[in-house]
């Protein structure tokens, strides 16, 4: 008979046709096992998997069911006890890809074969992340670094990244969101290049999630060290009007980078470039000290660790004078007057530059130049001064002025009296111009400083004599 709830009914007459009738049932025949319901019947990535089970049998009931969870379809070689529930659920915690196998039966013994149902995927495992390199030591060139996210069960659905510079609140990363295959799945690994060209130390962060939602903790990759910038110079001071002092100059340099490593310096009458400089010199702070008269310039070229080094820095210019003023004097006339002379007088300085002067009467002048007068023989002291003190003492001696007449003596050849002519006798001196003429009693001159004159009669004889 087929399967169902089924009732035999009896009829019986007799002759006379009397009927009766008796019924006989219910017959029970159920052939059929319950009919199994999984909800979900798979199920893509997640952190774990709930398996709602429901069992009916519309004869003769739902009995028990057992179950087995496998990594394949094939028939399992064992199962769960047999449980007595009509509605339960199984939960799948375990990473991977995963099968339910479920046998019911009913209350006659009907039992299904085994019925598979899948599959069901979980991943409690967050995607890994790989920075490389993990870090850069201070480098002058941009620096060229990477990520790769992978997750080799859900797949790699989304990674954030951001490069944040030391000591800075950034808090902005950048999302990309990756696009799943034609089959629904994400790709299992995904790789990001990325370039550090500005100066700094720097940091990358990444984190990602797969494709059943595990989230990692935030992974920093760093330090990367960038720098491109020479060494920041500092001249103290920049420049330094006439002295007559030694100059010290004190240098400092600072790199903020990958720090100062040495310097080398010249010292030159020119802002040009120099053609030479001193040895590389290993110190953060140092003096130099300018000791020569002139004007000058300092040049400085200073290099970090990585060899970032400066164009050349000048400053200047520093002058140092000690040399006096230079003088220019002479007199006129040069030679023998018998009233005045003067002197005439000039100084100069190319250096600090002319202050004043002092004038051999002790008259202070801030004129450079100008003409002296005078009246007596002697040395004449004239004092310079430049503007930083420099003093320039000369002496001019006048030896040229003559007021004093010349001296001589007049004697006679014979004080006795007598008839014959007799001489006079002359003898002239000067001791400063010196004796130039004599000029006779008769006019006659003569250039001798010593002589006779004839005279025949007694008189007065005039002799006058020039120097």
């Amino acid at each position: 008979m087929p399967e169902g709830i089924w009732w035999a009914t009896l009829t019986a007459t007799d002759y006379a046709g009397n009927v009766s009738e008796m019924v006989g049932g219910p017959y029970k025949i159920d052939k059929s096992p319950p009919t199994v319901t999984a909800t979900p019947e798979n199920q893509d990535w997640a952190g774990q998997v709930t398996v709602n089970l429901e069992f009916t049998d519309r004869l003769s009931g739902f009995k028990s069911y057992q179950y087995a969870i496998t990594s394949n379809t094939n028939t399992p070689s064992s199962y769960s006890g047999w449980i007595e529930k009509s509605t339960d659920t199984v939960t799948i915690t375990n990473e991977g890809v995963w099968y339910i196998h479920v046998k019911a039966k009913d209350n006659v013994g009907n039992e299904t074969e085994d019925i598979v149902k899948g599959p069901y995927k979980v991943d409690k495992s967050e995607p890994e992340i790989t920075i490389n390199p993990a870090s850069k030591d201070w480098t002058n060139e941009n620096i060229s670094l990477g990520f790769t996210v992978q997750d080799t069960k859900s797949g790699v659905k989304r990674y954030q990244y951001m490069l944040v510079k030391e000591n800075s609140n950034a808090n902005t990363w950048t999302t990309y969101n990756v696009n799943p295959t034609t089959a629904g799945t994400y790709p299992t690994s995904q790789t990001k290049n990325l370039t550090i060209t500005s100066e700094g130390v720097w940091y990358l962060h990444v984190k990602a999630i797969d494709g059943a939602g595990n989230e990692t903790t935030e992974k920093v990759g760093g330090p990367y060290k960038l720098d491109k910038t020479a060494p920041t110079v500092e001249i103290t001071p920049e420049s330094k009007d006439w002295t007559k002092d030694n100059i010290s100059l004190s240098l400092s340099f600072t790199d903020t980078g990958s720090e100062f490593k040495s310097y080398q310096y010249a010292v030159t009458g020119s802002t040009s470039i120099p053609s030479s400089y001193s040895t590389w010199i290993e110190k953060s702070t140092d003096t130099v000290t300018i000791t020569s008269e002139g004007i000058w310039y300092i040049h400085v070229k200073a290099r970090d660790k990585l060899l970032n080094t400066t164009s050349d820095i000048v400053k200047g210019p520093y002058k140092i004078d000690r040399t006096p003023p230079m003088e220019n004097i002479s007199h006129t006339p040069v030679d023998w007057v018998i009233d005045y002379v003067t002197i005439n007088w000039e100084f100069t300085d190319d250096q600090s530059g002319m202050d004043y002067c002092i004038l051999p009467n002790g008259t202070r002048t801030n004129d450079t130049s100008g003409r002296y007068v005078v009246g007596d023989n002697g040395n004449y002291t004239f004092k310079a001064y430049d503007r930083l003190g420099n003093e320039k003492i000369v002496i001019e001696p006048i030896n040229n002025i003559d007021k004093i007449a010349p001296g001589g003596v007049l004697t006679v050849s014979n004080n006795e009296l007598t008839d014959n002519s007799i001489q006079i006798l002359w003898e002239v001196y000067d001791r400063e111009s010196g004796f130039s003429k004599i000029i006779l009693p008769d006019s006659t001159v003569s250039n001798s400083a010593t002589g006779s004159f004839p005279i025949s009669q007694m008189g007065e004889y005039s002799f006058v004599v020039y120097d």
